[in-house]
């Protein structure tokens, strides 16, 4: 989980903890992210997205201000990372558009989340 504000709350509350688990969250705001791994039984808190793909994870939530879901969602799926990330994906459609191009030649899924729509 990147970021450890309210919506990535109301994510980690509905989660099907049967289908997968959450190994890490990261969050600038250190205090945040261990406030948040100690609440959801996350064995992982990190202050930085490097911190987080260091571990074993294979996807990531991007739940922070939008300003900086670009960058985060081509990081983590320059890493490897299958990425879920809130909307928008980036402040022009030119981000879109390369955040699709780089999950397709990656082979990674890159989901665009539209919560209370």
């Amino acid at each position: 989980m990147v970021g450890a504000g309210w919506r990535a709350r109301t994510i980690l509350a509905s989660l099907d903890s049967t289908l997968f688990r959450v190994l890490g969250v990261c969050d600038p705001n250190v205090k945040a992210a261990d406030d948040v791994a100690r609440e959801f039984n996350i064995p992982c808190s990190a202050a930085t997205l490097p911190e987080l793909l260091a571990t074993s994870v294979e996807a990531v939530f991007i739940c922070t201000s939008p300003i900086h879901h670009y960058a985060l969602s081509a990081s983590s799926l320059s890493n490897g990372m299958h990425v879920f990330c809130e909307k928008p994906l980036g402040t022009s459609a030119r981000h879109a558009v390369q955040l699709v191009r780089l999950a397709r030649s990656r082979r990674r899924v890159l989901q665009v989340g539209y919560q209370w729509r």
